[in-house]
């Protein structure tokens, strides 16, 4: 089945700001959330915690956080992009992955240790057009799907990135089975962080897929 030219790509997550929002220019506001995982970790025992950046661009979501603070709760709805960049110097290529903000409702500020009594959120829906899946040399039971997916940027104009997600256990199987490059695809993911080469690296993590 081929994708339709409207798809959905929309995530929440609600967590704890990490630090002040930084603005590299008037137009543009950055920041990281602080969230926990709903699940505990069966090694440790106890529950992950996970450190997501995003961006905003727009003039009101932008003055929205110029009135937040460090330790603020903030609810965030976000789409993924993704994007590149060629170092002039050295001609290398970077890529990224970006959470780019379309609504923010601020919270309580919280004090010392206080408790968050408000749940954390961190789920996310994508669709696009499936293009491979590729098995974890390291880990045969994590491979990573990469889907194209197309959002509307400034002007109305139609964007194509290209996203990896995660999948483990029968999902890959069940990928490797049914789909062929084309077809539509829309999962349901969370985020996870994890440490490479000491920096942060996002995980989109399928739950579910259909």
């Amino acid at each position: 089945m081929r994708i339709a030219k409207n798809v959905v790509n929309s995530g929440m997550i609600q967590g704890i700001l990490l630090t002040d929002v930084t603005f590299p220019n008037e137009k543009t506001a950055m920041f990281n959330l602080k969230i926990k995982d709903s699940n505990e970790n069966p090694e440790t025992k106890k529950k992950p915690t996970y450190i997501v950046s995003c961006t905003a661009f727009d003039k009101d979501l932008v003055n929205i956080l110029k009135g937040v603070v460090a330790g603020q709760l903030l609810f965030v709805r976000y789409h993924l992009t993704h994007s590149k960049s060629v170092d002039k110097k050295t001609g290398v290529t970077n890529f990224y992955d970006n959470r780019i903000v379309d609504e923010i409702i601020p919270g309580e500020v919280l004090e010392g240790k206080q408790q968050v009594l408000i749940p954390y959120i961190n789920t996310g829906v994508c669709q696009g057009e499936f293009q491979e899946v590729f098995i974890n040399k390291d880990d045969p039971t994590i491979a990573y799907v990469k889907m194209r997916v197309t959002h509307k940027g400034a002007g109305g104009r139609n964007f194509i990135s290209i996203l990896d997600f995660t999948a483990q256990g029968s999902v890959i199987k069940y990928i490797s089975a049914y789909y062929e490059t084309g077809d539509s695809i829309c999962v349901i993911y969370k985020i996870e962080t994890t440490k490479r080469a000491g920096k942060n690296k996002i995980n989109y993590v399928i739950q579910t897929l259909f």
